[in-house]
Order: C-alpha cells, then structure tokens, then sequence
C-alpha cells in the first residue's frame, strides 16, 4: 500500500513529504484551481521539481458551486470541472476525491429524494463524462451527517454508484467519518472493486477532533489498514489538523508502516 498526505496546494508540505518517503502527496482541486494563471504556473513550476507525484486531489467542488437546488448552474459546473481537469492534466492528477459537503448539499427547498435526483443526474451526465475525457475517476468520499446531508456512509455511497453503474465513479473510506457515522470498518470488505481510496487519521483526537496518527495514541491502524488491504485500496492518505507539520507527518508515517506489518 502506498501511503501519502493532504496538503491542498501547499508546496512546502509537499517538499516535507517528499523528504520524509511518503509515496505521494493528496491535492486540493478547489485551492489548485482558484489559483490564477501566473500562480498556477509557478506552482506547477515547483511542484514539478520537488517531483512527487499527486494521483488524487480532494475538494473537488468548491461550496458556492451548487449541484441541486434552484442555485444550481449546470454551465457553471461544466466550466469549473473544464479549468480543473485541464491543470490536473498537467499535476498527473487521476482521482478526484468527491466530498464537496457544500457543493452536493440537498436544500431545504427540495425533498431528499429530488436532491438525490438531481445530483445522480450531475454525476450522471456532467462530472463523469467530464473527467473520463481526461482519464479521472471520480471518488464519493461519504461526510459524517454534521457536514452534508447526502452520502453520509459508503454503504449509502456504494448504493448511488450500483445504481449507476458508470466506470469512472467509485468510493472512498475515511475512517474518521466512518467513526462518527458508526459504520463498522469491518465492512468494507463488502465493497471490494468499488472501494479505490482511503483517508486515514487518529478520529478520536481531542475533542473528537482528527488529528494526525502516532503509535500508542489509543487508536490502532492495522484494523482499517488490514480492512483495506482485503479489499484491494492501494492508496490512503492522512487527512487531519496539524500545527507542526514535519513531526505529524514523520510520526504518522511511522505508525502507518507498522500498520502493515
């Protein structure tokens, strides 16, 4: 299993990474196509001299751009996904995590059942063919019910895409909503060849917080990571806070590997 962090577009945790072995960095498609044409350069620029690679990038729909709802745009969308698939081209991005909370957000306007509609339709119609002309897959990553109100689990997320039924729509894990949502992690074997990507943290931190994981921080890897591995995830993350970056991510990488064996 290869192992990486979620660093949006952040060069300097790039280049840690890069030095403490991890096997790639997670990007942030929101931050990486807010930035303007001279700052995307020269962040390609550096990026590609750190020369680490960034398979996935998460974030992939910033939250003032609706999906369902009267406040949905679909030529709005369809000119966002065009301006972020083209500079993944260039970031070898081939994943794009779909959270979104704010994006895919059902409106109090309309029932459950139109919302869920109407997204599939997106999904359907506008972000996956969008993203297979650019050799991406789309990944579901299920958000505890506080931060949206569709997907809320990956059975729930593994459902959408048996409905769908398209080649380029998959699922995620993160074991932190999976905690709050009281998923069992044994579980995800039940979804092996859909499950593609994995977001890892310690998500019982202080507070109920995420924060980056550590040997003996009372939260053991080796159930999600073996969970993982059954299903065929080749890829997991950490995604967490950290106020001291270097140290998280040395000390996460530690835990991670004695996870495997």
């Amino acid at each position: 299993m290869k192992f990486g962090a979620c660093i949006s577009n952040n060069i300097e945790r790039i280049a840690i990474l890069k030095e403490l072995g991890y096997d790639y960095c997670e990007g942030g498609c929101g931050a990486i196509s807010s930035l303007n044409d001279d700052e995307f350069d020269s962040f390609l620029a550096h990026f590609k001299e750190i020369d680490l690679p960034m398979p996935v990038a998460n974030g992939f729909i910033p939250g003032e751009i609706k999906l369902a709802g009267p406040e949905s745009d679909k030529d709005r969308i369809r000119q966002y996904l065009d301006k972020l698939f083209k500079r993944a081209d260039l970031l070898g991005i081939k994943s794009v995590v779909f959270g979104s909370g704010g994006a895919r957000k059902i409106p109090d306007s309309m029932t459950a059942e139109d919302g869920l509609k109407e997204i599939e339709w997106d999904i359907e119609n506008i972000i996956c063919p969008m993203a297979r002309e650019h050799g991406i897959t789309v990944v579901i990553e299920p958000l505890r019910i506080e931060e949206c109100n569709i997907f809320n689990t990956v059975k729930e997320s593994f459902e959408c895409i048996s409905r769908l039924k398209i080649d380029n729509l998959k699922v995620l894990a993160d074991v932190y909503h999976m905690i709050c949502m009281d998923e069992p992690i044994e579980s995800l074997t039940d979804y092996k060849g859909t499950l593609v990507h994995a977001h890892t943290s310690n998500p019982v931190g202080g507070d109920k917080r995420r924060v980056y994981p550590t040997s003996g921080d009372g939260f053991s890897q080796k159930v999600f990571i073996d969970s993982l591995l059954a299903t065929g995830v080749e890829t997991c993350s950490v995604e967490a806070g950290s106020e001291d970056f270097y140290n998280d991510a040395k000390l996460a990488l530690v835990s991670l590997k004695e996870a495997l064996k």
